[in-house]
């Protein structure tokens, strides 16, 4: 069988970051604009911020219980702070009072999570943090033209050429779709992955995004 991999550089098992509230133990890779952040439950409030260790604010934050069944819970900024995603799942964005305590986006130093949205049984969460890097990573969001055999002309720069693509429906229930450059096909003809699914790669047959030396085209 063949098998793939997406992999981001963190920094070591991780330190103590008091830049919030709360304690967190982040392992940060600000270069690379990633960090992994461990925080308890049992110390939220319903205005608790968060160190993230990035020094840029994160433009997508991906939170998970390790302790219950939860849905892995996804702030991504084109979103809002007021509402998430659920990276598990297909549905339309969601609003919650408690989600980031309704409207607070993330700084360069915290991020925000509340017991209101949360609870505050001494269970331990994860947290994955990526902001933009020039010239590495980067995050935005665009309006789809809709119609069968419509043409979309939504190309997206990224100032490089990326090598890795997910893409989500906001407004809509949709897969979470995954492209990337390494594996056989891609402009036009693409090997998609559902992040969602456990299916096997598909074939969009001529209807594929298409990348570029700087962005690329959905």
């Amino acid at each position: 069988d063949n098998f793939v991999s997406y992999s981001w550089k963190a920094n070591g098992a991780g330190s103590s970051n008091t830049d919030g509230d709360v304690t967190t133990t982040v392992s940060a890779n600000a270069a690379a604009g990633f960090s992994i952040v461990k925080f308890n439950l049992s110390n939220l409030t319903s205005t608790s911020t968060l160190g993230h260790g990035l020094n840029s604010a994160p433009k997508v934050i991906i939170v998970k219980n390790l302790v219950n069944s939860d849905d892995w819970y996804t702030y991504h900024y084109k979103v809002g702070a007021g509402s998430y995603v659920r990276f598990n799942d297909t549905a339309a964005s969601s609003s919650s009072a408690g989600w980031m305590n309704s409207s607070t986006a993330p700084t360069d130093q915290v991020f925000t999570q509340t017991s209101t949205f949360w609870g505050t049984a001494n269970q331990d969460m994860v947290a994955y943090c990526f902001s933009s890097v020039d010239g590495y990573q980067a995050f935005g969001g665009y309006r789809g033209t809709a119609g069968a055999g419509a043409t979309v002309n939504c190309f997206q720069y990224t100032g490089f050429r990326p090598r890795f693509i997910w893409i989500k429906s906001n407004s809509h229930s949709e897969q979470w779709s995954l492209y990337d450059a390494q594996r056989l096909g891609y402009n036009n003809k693409n090997n998609i992955l559902y992040i969602n699914s456990n299916a096997a790669e598909g074939v969009e047959d001529d209807n594929g995004i298409r990348i570029y030396a700087n962005g690329f085209n959905p």
